[in-house]
């Protein structure tokens, strides 16, 4: 009898130890395989985005070689801190007023073909409009000034979207008329508000081009 219970006492250890031990292995697979999948969720969760934040694009310009470079003018504004470069040759007007200041540069002019009519003319006209914000506008309400200063110039409105200027959040509005495009960006920084433009005539890519480069050297 006492054979038979020293036995049955082995047997109950015995399978109390396999129990165990499957346990155990079952539950280091089970944690293994957690782990694993959690790890392949996140991996190939793609980002999401909230339907309330905005995903704002860098503007690409045209970088200008250091050949290029050696040519060109820098213009310098100390009261609202930017500098752009331009051509030599082209044209510079200068409109400083105690809580503003306007910058044009032009190229020379030359004879334009806009279908059938001559038109002698710059290609590219590059603006910039510096302002103390003293109002405190938003991006978007001094965007709306310069849409309706264009529309009662009968320009139509071609598209308007935010983008990144210089790593900055800005408003591009593009406007048209029967000969030339404009491009408008608006921004604010420290606030200042800063309304860089560029009007160029229809099909010139090479004028395109050139703006591009120029507005690639917008610094502040």
């Amino acid at each position: 009898m006492k054979k038979q219970t020293i036995i049955i006492l082995s047997i109950i250890i015995i399978l109390l130890a396999a129990i165990t031990v499957d346990v155990l292995f079952f539950k280091n697979i089970y944690k293994e395989t957690l782990v694993q999948y959690l790890i392949d969720f996140f991996k190939n969760e793609e980002p999401t985005v909230s339907e309330d934040e905005e995903v704002l694009v860098e503007e690409e310009f045209i970088a200008l070689s250091d050949k290029e470079l050696l040519n060109w003018k820098t213009y310098n504004s100390e009261k609202f801190g930017f500098e752009i470069k331009y051509p030599i040759g082209w044209t510079r007007a200068f409109s400083p007023t105690e809580f503003s200041e306007s910058v044009a540069f032009s190229s020379p002019p030359e004879s334009i073909y806009i279908g059938e009519e001559l038109i002698i003319s710059p290609k590219v006209v590059i603006a910039i409009v510096s302002s103390e914000n003293t109002e405190n506008l938003s991006i978007e309400a001094a965007a709306e000034e310069v849409k309706e200063r264009f529309q009662r110039l009968e320009y139509e409105l071609i598209s308007e979207n935010k983008v990144l200027f210089k790593n900055i959040s800005a408003q591009k509005i593009i406007f048209s008329d029967e000969k030339t495009d404009i491009v408008y960006y608006v921004l604010i920084k420290n606030n200042k508000a800063y309304k860089i433009s560029a009007e160029v005539f229809k099909e010139q890519e090479a004028s395109v081009s050139l703006f591009k480069k120029i507005i690639s050297t917008f610094n502040f």
